[in-house]
């Protein structure tokens, strides 16, 4: 009888709170309203609507006052926020090199080779000075391939025959860059051993020995076993969708293999570039031209934030208008 008893209380102040509750959110609705439900006079309609919600946040992006999303900068990593309207317009008006208002696959990958370049001449100056232990304002053949400390602790012949090989490597790139041929390099010649790909014999020297390296039979020719061993993948590597598309799309002559100039479009990073820079126009297109402008380039700006293009334009309107 008791438990019954309790029961009995426990609806009625549960009744009771729902009442009080009423009550009060029917005098919050009516604060500063008109017996109409318009705005009391001296109360304007935009404190009306005011509220202390936080702004409700989708995929750590919330909408604008202009209509655009933006994106909560805690939410996501610094890399990723989207670049403003403002910085897409120069973007795409920089990398538009025809001046038709249109980006083509080819204008980007253009772009992205000159940037290249500035970011390494730019670099040199800080890389000169570090290597330079004379400091004569020139790097010769020894500095670049380091003092007999680093050498300390290689006792084994297998180690001793990987420095040989790195040594005879670094030699050749090394003669390659000197283009004034004086046996040492300038500020002007460094890019070419630290940004390869801004190099095409020195590239190309690179490239030959990490061919050789992955090429276990000698026959010439990468199969995507060999072409991806070493990854982290392991006994895994090359089974991947991704990966297999990867191969399929490098080896452009499609007999199943690549061969040395097909690996060093890879191997250069420029492979790379191009997929991310298909990526972007894929995101970006509208209306199927293959072509991006400018406004469909600042409406996908989010989409493309959560790309591997993000990471270059980025980087390019982080060096400023004085390199573009």
């Amino acid at each position: 009888m008791i438990w019954r008893f309790l029961l009995i209380i426990a609806a009625c102040v549960s009744l009771l709170s729902q009442v009080v509750l009423c009550d009060d959110a029917d005098d919050e609705e009516g604060e500063g309203m008109t017996p109409e439900g318009g705005p009391e006079h001296g109360a304007s309609a935009e404190g009306a609507v005011e509220t202390d919600e936080e702004p409700v946040l989708v995929d750590g992006e919330e909408e604008g006052e202009d209509g655009e999303s933006t994106v909560d900068p805690d939410a996501v990593p610094e890399e990723q926020v989207p670049l403003s309207s403002n910085q897409m317009h120069t973007l795409h008006g920089k990398i538009d090199t025809n001046r038709d208002g249109k980006l083509t696959l080819v204008e980007i990958t253009d772009f992205s080779k000159k940037m290249r370049m500035e970011t390494a001449k730019k670099e040199m100056p800080a890389i000169l000075s570090d290597l330079d232990k004379d400091e004569d304002g020139k790097v010769s053949l020894q500095e670049v391939l380091g003092d007999e400390n680093m050498y300390e602790g290689i006792e084994t012949e297998e180690d001793k025959a990987a420095l040989a090989k790195r040594n005879e490597v670094e030699k050749a790139k090394f003669q390659a860059a000197d283009a004034n041929k004086n046996n040492f390099l300038e500020v002007e010649e460094l890019p070419a051993i630290f940004f390869p790909d801004t190099h095409p014999v020195v590239l190309q020297i690179e490239t030959a020995e990490s061919f050789k390296d992955k090429d276990t039979d000698g026959d010439g020719k990468l199969t995507q076993k060999e072409f991806w061993q070493n990854s982290a993948a392991g006994e895994d590597a090359g089974t991947s969708e991704d990966e297999q598309g990867d191969f399929k799309r490098l080896d452009t002559d499609k007999n199943g293999h690549l061969d040395p100039k097909e690996f060093q479009h890879y191997e250069s990073g420029n492979y790379q570039n191009e997929e991310a820079f298909r990526k972007l126009i894929e995101l970006a297109d509208k209306d199927g031209d293959k072509m991006v402008t400018a406004d469909e380039l600042v409406k996908a700006r989010e989409p493309i934030s959560k790309s591997d293009a993000q990471y270059h334009l980025s980087d390019w309107n982080e060096m400023g208008n004085d390199e573009l």
